[in-house]
């Protein structure tokens, strides 16, 4: 039961690629507030938390929070841009028992690159806080998995090799390949940034094989095997990249859309919604399903607002894979439609998924 929550929207960065910025500004959370929410969420079974921002390190209660997940017991996974950390916190942090996965925003690897992404001098600090959650979490003996974040652009995909080699060198269990969200400030930056389909399989396919022979030296050298993560990616490319390198992971078998069921989003806000793609892509839901409720946590239980007619509704749209999929190509004609983890939401938004063409698949290194 996992549930997200927007901890808040502020941030000390203003990256070229944030779609999270299309909900900015927004008044923050009271800690009265956000507590009593997070108490709620725990009644209800919730037992895995993902702080979602903005850069969740710039409220000064985060501590408290994770203070509360540690009382009871549950896991929590944590995504920053490293600025706003120090030693003292990182070691503070690894401390938790219930901190699932610490991982860092990397976009590059050189610093030109990850500074032109992010807009501040942030390369250097960001290496040297990866470099103190590895040989902390060693001294203090955690089991976090320590990763990376890596979205890619036409700004960044010629490194994706590199990006691997700075993961194994710098000693992180994995690497989670995002896909860009024309959202937000990407969307303003779109020409700077879009890459197409076929470059962005291409990079991918160099980056695998980058991949294979990163892992051959790790275990000649005793050590675990770097993981690529590509979840936001489709099954086909999944399955080719697979062929090049066995470390590239991401989900597969069986419907795996648990909106409304498995997970929930509450925002800022407070609204409840379904999940967090429910949340970006609401507009575009209200026009197919109708007006959404918009439940918000002052005014309603959790278990309540699960049990209004617009979020079922929500709910049960998106977990008819059928339903959804009728109109987009080529996801209609797919025999892997319930093993793929691309979201159906941004399928739908985008009327076709052109990852999956032949054009792409037939890409060669």
């Amino acid at each position: 039961m996992q549930a997200k929550i927007e901890f808040t929207t502020r941030c000390n960065l203003d990256c070229i690629h944030c779609s999270a910025a299309m909900f900015r500004p927004a008044p923050d959370w009271e800690t009265d507030q956000l507590m009593s929410v997070l108490n709620q969420l725990l009644a209800e079974g919730y037992d895995e938390f993902h702080l979602q921002g903005g850069e969740p390190f710039i409220r000064g209660d985060i501590f408290e929070v994770l203070d509360l997940f540690e009382q009871n017991d549950v896991v929590f996974a944590i995504s920053t841009n490293s600025l706003l950390l120090n030693e003292e916190k990182i070691k503070k942090l690894l401390t938790y028992k219930g901190l699932l996965t610490f991982t860092f925003s990397l976009d590059g690897a050189t610093e030109e690159t990850h500074n032109t992404m992010r807009g501040e001098n942030a390369f250097n600090h960001t290496l040297k806080m990866i470099q103190h959650a590895v040989t902390l979490r060693s001294e203090l003996q955690s089991k976090v998995s320590v990763g990376l974040n890596y979205t890619l652009t036409k700004v960044n995909y010629h490194q994706v090799g590199d990006v691997f080699r700075l993961a194994d060198k710098l000693g992180v269990d994995s690497v989670t390949v995002l896909s860009l969200s024309l959202l937000g400030n990407a969307l303003t930056h779109k020409d700077q940034l879009f890459l197409s389909e076929k470059d962005e399989f291409r990079a991918l396919q160099k980056g695998a094989t980058t991949l294979r022979k990163v892992n051959v030296g790790r275990q000649i050298r005793g050590l675990p095997p770097l993981k690529i993560n590509l979840d936001l990616f489709t099954y086909n490319w999944k399955c080719t990249l697979m062929k090049l390198s066995k470390h590239v992971t991401g989900r597969e078998g069986g419907n795996i859309c648990g909106t409304g069921t498995t997970t929930i989003y509450v925002g800022v806000d407070g609204t409840i919604y379904p999940c967090e793609g429910t949340r970006v892509f609401i507009d575009m839901l209200e026009e197919i399903l109708g007006p959404y409720e918009r439940p918000t946590i002052h005014e309603y239980t959790i278990a309540e607002a699960k049990q209004t007619e617009s979020f079922k509704k929500i709910v049960n749209f998106l977990r008819d894979y059928d339903q959804v999929f009728s109109s987009i190509t080529p996801c209609n004609r797919c025999t892997h439609l319930g093993k793929c983890t691309i979201c159906p939401l941004f399928a739908l938004a985008d009327g076709k998924v052109e990852r999956c063409t032949e054009e792409v698949l037939s890409s060669t290194i």
